[in-house]
Formats: C-alpha cells, structure tokens, sequence
C-alpha cells in the first residue's frame, strides 16, 4: 500500500511538474510583454518631454529675438521718439501674440514706451515706475536676454506670467531696458502637443521646481516639485522620479523630467502608476487562479490515471520479487501495453537466467573439479622442484631484476660459508667477473674464501616468472683444478726431463746417418730424426702452454712491419706441404705493435693448421686481410679447408683437442696449436673469434691493439 501511494505521489509530482513549467513560461512572457509596454510608455513620456521642451526653447528663442530686436531698434532711435517706438512694439506684439505686452525702461526705471498703452483697468502704462522689478534690481550690461521665474501680474498684466528683459547699453551705460511679459496660456497652446494621450499630463517648472503651467486634465499637480528631482534633473540633464501626491497622497505618479537650459525651465512628463499596479496584478492574478486549476485537474487526472497503473505494477513486482518466470493468474498484466509488454519481455529474460543459471552451476562445478586437480598438479611439481633444488650437489641461486640473491639453496650455502639471502652479484664477486657472466657462457672463477675454491658459474634467465628473473648455476671444481693443476706440473717436468735424453738420441741418429753407407739405415736415422723434431715440438709447446697458465710467458711488443713477419712464417711453414697464401695488407695497417717471435708463432700455427686439415679434393689456398679499425688492427685469416661443425667450435681452444673430419691432413700435430695462438693473442689484450662453414673453410678474426700514438 505505501509502494502504491509512493507511485501515485510521484506520477502526480511528475504531472504537476510537466504542467506548472509551462505555466511558468506563460506568466514569464506575459510578464514580458507588459514591461515591455510600459517600457514603451515611458519611452512615449520622454519622448513628449523632449518635444515639449524644444518646443518651448524655440518659442523663448523667439520671443528673446524679438525683445533683442527691440533693443536694438531703441539704440538707433533713441528713447525721444515715443511715438515711433510704440507703433515698432506694437507690430511686434501683433506678430507674437505669446506677448501679453511689451515696454521700454529709460535709464531712471521708468516706462517711456508700452504696447498695449493702457492696461485692464483703463490706466496708462507710460510712466509706470518698475525699478522695484528683478530685471532692474538684477541689472546687467551684457547683451542677453533675462527670463524671470513665474510672476504674479497685476498691473498692465494679470494672472502668472513670465517676463523676458534685455539691457539697452551704449559703451556699457544702461541707457534703458526693454522688457515683454509672456502669456503663458497662449504659449502653453503653442508649446503642448495637441494630440497628446490623455493618461499623460505636462508640467513646465522654473529652475527652483515651482510651477510655471500645467495640463491638468485628470489629477492635481502640485505646485512645486521635490528639491531632490530638481537636483538630479540640473546635474543629469534628465531624470525618472516617481512622485506621490493626489487627493489622498498615496498615489504614485511616474515622472520623466528634462531639463530646458536656455530658459532654466524644467519639462515634465506624469502618468499615474495605478495603472501599471493593475496590470501586474491581473497578470499574477489570472496566471494563480489558472495554475490552481490545472493543479486540481493534475490532481484528479493523477488519481484516475495512477489506480490501473499501479494495479498493474503492484502485479509486475510481485512476480519480479517471486524470481518467477511465468506469472501467476492473479499477476498477469492486462493494461497499459507497454507494462504487458515488459512482463512478457521479464518472463523471456526470467527464463534465459535460469537456463544460464543451471549451466554456469554446471560449469562451475567443473571449473572447481579442474581447478583443484591443477592444484594437486602444482602442489606436486613444486614439491619435486623444491626436493630437486634442494637436493643438487651443486648450487643453485635465484636472483630478481636487481640481480639481488633471494633463494639458495643448501649446497651454495656450503660452497660460500655464509648467509646469501639478500646479497647481489656484485658483493659476491669482482666487476669483471660479473660482466663475464651477463654476457654468456661457462666461467671459472677463484673464489676469495679463506679456502680458495676455484668455482665454475653460469647464469641464464628465467623464463615467465615477474619476481625471479636469474637463476646462477655454481660448480665447486677445485679438485678437478687441482687435478688439472698436477697434470701441468707432471707435463712440465716429464717435458724438462725429456729435453736431455732427446737431445742425445738426435745426435745419435744424426752421427749414424753420417757414418753408415747403407741406405735402409740412412732411411731409419731420418725417420728417428723426424720423430725426434715432433717430439720437441711438442716439449716445447707444453712447455710455452705451461708458462701461459702460470703466467710466466713474457711478452715484448714493439713497432714492427707486418710484411716481415709474414713472409718469415711462410719460409717456416714451406716444408710442411703445397699451399697458396695471398696476403692483402691496407696501408693504415702496414705497421703493427705486437712481440715479433710471438706474433710469427701465431701466423706459423694458423698457416700449419690450415694446411693439416686441409680439403682432400682441392688445393689449400690461405688468405690474410688485414686493416685498422678505430685502434685496433683487425687480421682475417682464411681458409678452404674441410671447416668446424658449430657444436665444436668453441673445443677447439681445448688443450689436446683435434678435430677428427676427413680431411688430408698429415697425421700427428699436438693438439696444442690454436691453444697456444689464444694464449699469445690474449696476452697482446687481444682476441680471436671463428666463422666455419663444413666443407667451404675457416675464418679466423684476430683483434689486436695499437698504441695511442700510433
């Protein structure tokens, strides 16, 4: 019931609403359209002013001409002839009849001159003593013509009039005045329009604000305005004013004053404001009793209309409430369409969600099966990964972006002693080692523990994770370098042991070649002395591989032509077979910085390796390019030889390692060659790199440095 009555109050909040703006807009524009009449009312009222007022300049202008005209008739008359003058103003009055009459003033003040020549009563106007008037008692010499507030007549004259005077000088001596008194009613007749509209009435005040003439056709004008409009009208030129006065003084007039400079006059407009009152008030009235209507109308049609609309929704939120897709009997809407309509459309929509919501049940019933077998999946492979990492014999440790250590394992705990939790790269080990291993491959490092241990590492990233980013595999071999380390001292001493009793058989063979005339053993003594030269060979290139890991091999680099050393290791290498080497020498690398008997063993070991593994179906053609690039000088060295297959490349720096292919190669060699060639080029801080294509040939790519002042 209250869901009901809510509705029924916003539908008729929601009618009154959609009928009241309307009537807003209504009363907005008939408000309009009545301040813009009385707009134009008062535009009417200033516009009759300023017509009013020009009218009444022009007529003053006149009438100031005239008196000036008179003036000057007098001064070139003079005053003696009466006569004469009396017929001039009279001519004067005649075409002016605005004058009631018009006289001249001797310098004593008194008339000498008068049209007409007697006033009302009979009596006559010459003579008259006038020095009691404003116009003597505020005598001036300048040319100009006086105009005089409003005056009661009654002498030549009666009732109010204005007089007009004008001084008669001769080199600035009054010699007279002349002087017109203005019928204010017939200029009033000329001045005030003829068709004005009657709810207006026109007043003319003099410069203090007293009356001088007024309409006054429907209501009284007092006799003199406000002080306060006066002074607004002299400062302004014009003023609004609303002013209350009439029989009971309550009733407001709206007053358009301007001002008439030339005569200090004022010209005023009025018209009562009742009217406009009345106006608004209709306006408000009728727009109130109309807005009261279409209220109790709204009323009644919201009553009307709401009750089968709210049966209607009452029916349709009990089956949205109930969840049903079907109505019920008693739910089924009949009326308006479009609540039918929607019910049909809630009862579709009703049904596709209990579909939906039966097979997303289904679903996610799955999803939860799934999610939990993928669990028990995970769980597991994170307790063997947890069981493996712990577990290796060698160590393992993770590191994030940072290259900070945050996991490890017990083994790496082992190997370094000590907490690593926290740890980087950096504090673990040296600058250069570090960078070694950012740029890839297996490296062995010495450790500075108390214990020395000489440590193999790699580091690879990890794939998909967000936190771990590095994995560090670490190897403790310091027993295999220990093992490899008594090797190279048991090579070094069977190689030094050996150099004596070689030495001996060599010149045994040599003295039996010498002294034996048989044929068969010259053959046996130069087969014992090839095998004796191989075998020192090969005593001789331990001996140098020793002192390079030892770091005893000394090296003296000096400026040498590169030519030279180039052609000695050919004369060298001749004997060990046919080859053709062509040499292409840039002129910027002409002169090289290496150890001359050095740098001749490398050329002498790639040229006799080159040769070796040789293609068995062709030629062994070698080829040395060799330019300067930046500071360095860059040596090609190639071949056409049987080539490396990638997987073994990087063995062939490998002591004793020989690469087994079908090639013609002489058979022998140490397995020490290209050992050797990288240890020298290392030590001129240097490098060498290796391109191979099996089957085309080898290149070789020898970085060397010059000096900077070469």
């Amino acid at each position: 019931m209250k869901k009901e009555m809510k509705f029924r109050t916003y539908l008729m909040a929601v009618l009154l609403v959609s009928v009241t703006i309307p009537c807003f807009v209504m009363s907005g524009l008939q408000y309009k359209m009545a301040s813009e009449d009385i707009a134009k009312e008062e535009r009417v009222q200033q516009q009759l002013s300023e017509s009013t007022g020009k009218e009444l300049l022009s007529r003053i202008q006149i009438a100031q001409h005239l008196l000036l005209t008179a003036s000057e008739f007098v001064k070139i008359e003079g005053l003696k002839d009466s006569e004469r003058i009396n017929k001039f103003l009279e001519s004067l009055r005649e075409n002016f009849p605005d004058f009631l009459n018009i006289h001249i003033d001797n310098a004593s003040g008194f008339s000498v001159s008068f049209s007409p020549e007697r006033n009302p009563h009979g009596e006559s106007n010459i003579g008259v003593d006038h020095t009691g008037r404003d116009h003597w008692l505020n005598r001036t010499t300048e040319n100009r013509v006086q105009v005089s507030g409003l005056v009661n007549a009654q002498g030549a004259a009666t009732g109010n009039i204005i007089n007009l005077s004008t001084p008669i000088a001769q080199y600035k001596r009054i010699i007279g005045y002349a002087v017109a008194a203005v019928n204010l009613k017939k200029l009033a007749e000329q001045v005030l329009p003829q068709s004005s509209p009657e709810r207006y009435e026109i007043a003319i005040a003099d410069g203090s604000g007293k009356i001088i003439f007024s309409t006054s056709r429907h209501f009284p004008i007092p006799e003199i305005f406000p002080p306060a409009a006066i002074e607004k009208v002299k400062e302004d030129g014009t003023a609004w004013v609303s002013l209350n006065f009439g029989k009971d003084k309550e009733e407001f007039f709206r007053s358009y004053l301007s001002s008439v400079p030339e005569a200090g006059w004022i010209v005023a407009v009025l018209s009562s404001q009742k009217e406009r009152e009345e106006l608004i008030w209709k306006i408000a009235l009728s727009n109130g009793l109309a807005w009261l209507s279409i209220l109790l109308l709204t009323i009644i049609a919201s009553i009307f209309v709401s009750s089968p609309l709210v049966n209607s929704i009452s029916k349709l939120s009990s089956q949205i409430a109930a969840g049903r897709s079907r109505p019920l009997k008693g739910e089924v809407v009949t009326i308006p369409k479009e609540l039918r309509m929607l019910q049909h459309k809630f009862s579709s929509v009703s049904s596709q969600l209990n579909h939906a919501n039966t097979e997303l049940f289904e679903l996610n019933s799955k999803l939860q099966d799934e999610v939990e077998k993928q669990v028990k999946k995970v769980t597991e492979r994170e307790g063997v990964m947890t069981a493996v990492f712990t577990g290796l014999s060698e160590g393992l440790v993770l590191l994030d972006e940072n290259d900070v250590l945050r996991f490890a394992n017990e083994a790496s705990v082992n190997i370094f002693g000590n907490e690593l939790a926290g740890k980087s790269l950096d504090m673990l080990f040296e600058e250069k080692t570090v960078q070694k291993l950012k740029a890839g491959g297996t490296l062995p490092v010495i450790c500075p523990l108390e214990n020395s241990k000489v440590l193999s590492l790699r580091l690879f990233s990890l794939v998909d994770s967000e936190y771990l980013k590095k994995a560090l595999f670490i190897r403790d071999v310091t027993s295999e370098e220990q093992l490899n380390k008594l090797k190279e001292d048991l090579i070094g001493v069977v190689a030094h042991e050996l150099k004596s009793p070689l030495s001996a058989i060599r010149l045994e063979a040599e003295e039996i070649r010498r002294m034996s005339g048989l044929d068969e053993v010259k053959e046996k003594a130069d087969e014992l002395l090839r095998d004796s030269d191989s075998m020192k060979k090969l005593i001789e290139s331990w001996l140098d591989v020793s002192r390079m890991e030892a770091g005893a091999y000394q090296i003296h680099k000096e400026l040498c032509m590169l030519a030279p050393l180039v052609r000695k290791a050919l004369r060298i290498t001749r004997a060990n077979g046919d080859f053709d080497f062509n040499v292409d020498i840039h002129e910027d690398a002409k002169i090289i910085w290496v150890d001359r008997d050095a740098f001749v063993q490398i050329l002498t070991n790639l040229i006799s390796n080159a040769v070796r593994y040789g293609h068995p179906e062709r030629k062994p053609v070698i080829s040395l390019e060799a330019h300067k690039e930046d500071n360095n000088l860059i040596l090609t060295f190639t071949d056409n030889g049987v080539g490396i297959e990638p997987s073994k490349i990087n063995k062939v720096f490998e002591k004793f390692y020989q690469v087994e292919m079908n090639s013609k190669r002489k058979p022998g060699g140490t397995g020490l060659g290209l050992v050797i060639v990288k240890g020298l080029i290392e030590l001129h801080q240097g490098s060498i790199k290796i391109q191979s294509e099996v089957g085309r040939g080898t290149v070789f790519i020898i970085i060397l440095p010059l000096p900077e002042a070469s």
